[in-house]
């Protein structure tokens, strides 16, 4: 590409994060909003009582929907095996042909390895929250050290080019970025760099001016996949988002965001900061240089005496040190607000003891995360779409890392789904199962506590195993009555 071309593409991408600066604000419990709304006073100076408490609400609402629906999530083999060949010929016998998944199979261990050298859990935690931030986030992929290396990417430098079809897949993907250094002259100046990946490879381009006018490639850090090397062709970037249209999580709750903190900081803020500059003011009109014989100022006489009670009504300062506070009718208008904002956006505060106390039955909270649990799985089904593409670029390069007949023999296709785990009433399903006893199978009856048993089969295995065992003990402890036992029962 050339330098306009990559101007027009970095346009673009400025254009598509004109909001990230801002969504990133929120998060982080620095509400753009509330903290550009500054009171002045007739001078146009800021006024003393102006104080601004921003609250992290955005964090909250995002982490409780990353940590309830990507914080757990569970990759298992089907069985079903995978063309590996792209050999479509004969898909009849392809689609009959089953891996014996019984015991974990050597290509789950390579997927396996790969994703724990990665720290892969960690990695999908930090895009699950950049994703529910910004509404998409990325993965790079780099062969390095004969290992298969992952990093995340901020969404904020990476500008992505969709192939034109029906369904659009990322073809390519534009990472700008710049570093700063210091001249011959002892300038600071800065370079700008951009790195396209493309199925063939990683084009990197270097430049001096901010438009690019100047980029050149750079041949030493570019890469060819093909070209003297094994590395398989394909984009290493993968692309995740949680909606099709990219869009945040919470970007419809932004304005109720900025009420529920401008009811905090107009009223309850600044009237305690208004308390405390009319202390502050008369404080200033006292004396403290000067001592007395008995060696106080006359600030210290000031904070000794019982001068306050003696101001009028009428009084500046007085109308402020007997102002009184209206704190139920503003917290009351915030737990309002904060309500609304959680039952708009579907997604629970766990931590309100009013609506999720002990006293709420299984039932009604099943009823009451109905919508909750309808957009985990949206956002899981379209965020799951950038786990399969992981798992195919790391299939393709099982030749390069675990070039053995055994993981290409037992390469089989990956089931993803997020371990969604709530905590129940033990003793209300215990009683539950205890009433089914007989009507449901056992296996059933298990998977009823998730919380106490991870794998069912195993579990049931086990059950059956200590039966027989208790069995066994009972047999052995009842010993057959000898012939001189009968012969004294007879007598």
């Amino acid at each position: 590409m050339n330098g306009k071309q990559l101007n027009t593409y970095k346009t673009a991408l400025d254009v598509k994060n004109k909001d990230y600066l801002r969504n990133s604000a929120y998060y982080e419990g620095k509400n753009p909003v509330i903290l550009s709304d500054k009171s002045n006073d007739q001078y146009g100076n800021l006024k003393a009582s102006d104080r601004r408490i921003p609250l992290p609400l955005a964090k909250k609402l995002i982490n409780t929907m990353v940590g309830f629906n990507f914080a757990n999530i569970v990759y298992t083999e089907t069985g079903k095996a995978i063309n590996t060949e792209q050999d479509f010929s004969n898909l009849t016998k392809l689609m009959n042909t089953t891996i014996n998944i019984e015991e974990q199979t050597d290509y789950f261990k390579y997927i396996s390895s790969v994703n724990d050298q990665n720290d892969s859990d960690i990695l999908t935690l930090q895009t699950a929250i950049e994703c529910c931030n910004h509404g998409r986030a990325y993965k790079i992929y780099y062969f390095a050290d004969n290992r298969l290396k992952c990093d995340t990417i901020p969404s904020n430098q990476i500008y992505p080019i969709y192939t034109d079809t029906l369904n659009p897949a990322l073809d390519k993907a534009l990472r700008y970025y710049s570093d700063k250094y210091i001249d011959i002259d002892g300038k600071e100046k800065e370079r700008y760099y951009v790195d396209i990946y493309s199925k063939t490879g990683i084009e990197s381009y270097v430049a001096g001016e901010r438009d690019y006018s100047d980029a050149k490639l750079d041949e030493t850090k570019s890469i060819y996949y093909g070209q003297g090397n094994t590395l398989p062709l394909k984009c290493h970037v993968i692309e995740f988002s949680i909606y099709r249209d990219k869009a945040p999580l919470i970007s419809s709750s932004y304005g109720m965001i900025d009420e529920a903190d401008r009811v905090i900081s107009k009223n309850m803020a600044e009237e305690l900061a208004g308390f405390k500059a009319a202390i502050l003011k008369m404080s200033q009109v006292l004396d403290k240089s000067y001592r007395d014989e008995s060696g106080k100022t006359m600030y210290d006489r000031f904070q000794e005496s019982n001068i306050l009670e003696n101001f009028s009504k009428d009084s500046d300062y007085a109308e402020w040190l007997t102002k009184n506070v209206q704190d139920s009718f503003i917290f009351g208008v915030y737990d309002r607000l904060t309500k609304d904002i959680f039952k708009f956006e579907d997604i629970p505060d766990f931590s309100d003891g009013e609506s999720w106390g002990n006293t709420i039955s299984g039932v009604s909270a099943a009823y009451r995360l109905l919508g909750f649990l309808f957009k985990c799985e949206h956002t899981f089904r379209i965020f799951s779409e950038g786990l399969r593409a992981e798992i195919e670029l790391i299939n393709a390069y099982v030749p390069l890392l675990a070039n053995g007949e055994s993981v290409k023999n037992t390469m089989n296709v990956i089931d993803i789904s997020s371990n969604r785990i709530l905590p129940k009433n033990l003793l209300e399903n215990a009683q539950i199962a205890g009433m089914l006893k007989g009507i449901l199978s056992q296996k059933t009856l298990i998977q009823m506590f998730p919380e106490l048993v991870d794998n069912p089969d195993a579990e049931l295995e086990a059950v059956g195993k200590e039966a027989k065992e208790a069995v066994n003990n009972m047999m052995m402890s009842v010993s057959e009555p000898t012939d001189q036992e009968d012969k004294e029962d007879d007598i």
